[in-house]
């Protein structure tokens, strides 16, 4: 979609719904937030602020949606369908950069990648050369995995045209396409990790850190809020109440509560209680901050080089400020 339809399309439905910030009974804030996937342990500190009472307490009145991945999610999110979200840096960056998407990222929940290439042992892929060639399933198609793919190969100078993408979905099921010889690897993240582990499918992994060190998974919301007093401090409220969520679901001590949180909005993800802590203890780790770094605070540093990076590889078109794609500023008017 080339940025004049895009701008054209989100703001045709921003307009019909209005973007003010509306009152519910008692003077609740309403607001929506659009998960980039299903619903998993990652995202559980926005589902840990609804019900541990977080956000009433800052008086916003938070629904809740999974979508079908991070591209869906940033499109509604800047036709104003939602007021938050959660997307890669990958995928929002360009969305604002090329296609005048009023997104920005105001906080980070994690500071490594989720995802990883899952290859058979015998076959394994171990550097993006080996992909040359070759077929790999993806999340989403123009989602973060489809992105990271792309990334990966330009970086390392070869062409991304030279991989074929078939889309294998969000669980654990793609692995029947390797096991069918459809795909040389497909695009993992932590829960589809510890799901294969569960089953005793033995696969090799390739983290995608490595050759597209692009900032992970972070906090985003609709740029509009931030244009005026009124959503400027809706923004400081949801980050409030999601900081002291985060806090809660870092505590190893509230694995149990977290994972009964989870289950509420999907029971699925949160049906083998073993497995569920083991991606709660997985996202702890993602979360471990840099040095010099406070939790739940962008990485500025890391957003530097990968807009630079994404630039060297004309993903992006030009270079712009940082702070039209990526800012500090609401927690630090939070008090966080």
């Amino acid at each position: 979609m080339d940025r004049r339809n895009f701008v054209i399309g989100t703001a045709a439905v921003a307009g019909s719904m209005g973007f003010s910030v509306k009152l519910h009974a008692q003077d609740m804030i309403a607001a929506s937030w659009i998960g980039p996937s299903n619903i998993t342990p990652l995202q559980t500190y926005v589902l840990i602020a609804i019900e541990k009472g977080y956000l009433a307490e800052e008086g916003v009145n938070l629904t809740v949606t999974a979508s079908p991945g991070t591209a869906n999610a940033i499109t509604q999110l800047a036709a104003g369908q939602a007021q938050f979200g959660q997307g890669a840096s990958v995928t929002s960056v360009p969305a604002i950069v090329n296609q005048g998407a009023e997104v920005i990222t105001v906080a980070q929940p994690i500071y490594e990648s989720v995802f990883e290439l899952a290859s058979r042992p015998e076959a394994e892929i171990r550097t993006p050369q080996d992909l040359v060639g070759k077929t790999v399933g993806l999340m989403s198609i123009g989602g973060s995995t489809d992105k990271l793919l792309d990334a990966m190969m330009l970086n390392a100078g070869l062409d991304p045209n030279s991989v074929n993408k078939v889309v294998t979905g969000l669980s654990s099921s793609a692995v029947a396409f390797l096991e069918r010889g459809e795909v040389d690897a497909f695009w993992s993240y932590y829960p589809i990790r510890v799901a294969l582990d569960k089953m005793g499918i033995e696969l090799s992994y390739l983290g995608s850190g490595k050759f597209a060190p692009f900032p992970p998974d972070s906090i985003i919301c609709s740029s509009v809020l931030l244009k005026d007093d009124a959503g400027r401090e809706l923004v400081q409220k949801y980050l409030r109440a999601c900081a002291r969520a985060h806090a809660y679901m870092m505590d190893p001590a509230n694995t149990e509560s977290c994972t009964d949180i989870l289950g509420k909005y999907n029971p699925v993800e949160a049906e083998d209680r073993d497995a569920t802590a083991r991606k709660f203890a997985i996202v702890r780790d993602l979360a471990k901050t840099p040095e010099g770094v406070k939790p739940m605070y962008c990485d500025l540093a890391a957003w530097e080089k990968g807009i630079e990076l994404m630039k060297s590889m004309n993903t992006i078109e030009n270079i712009v400020p940082l702070d039209q794609v990526v800012t500090n500023s609401m927690l630090e008017a939070a008090g966080i």
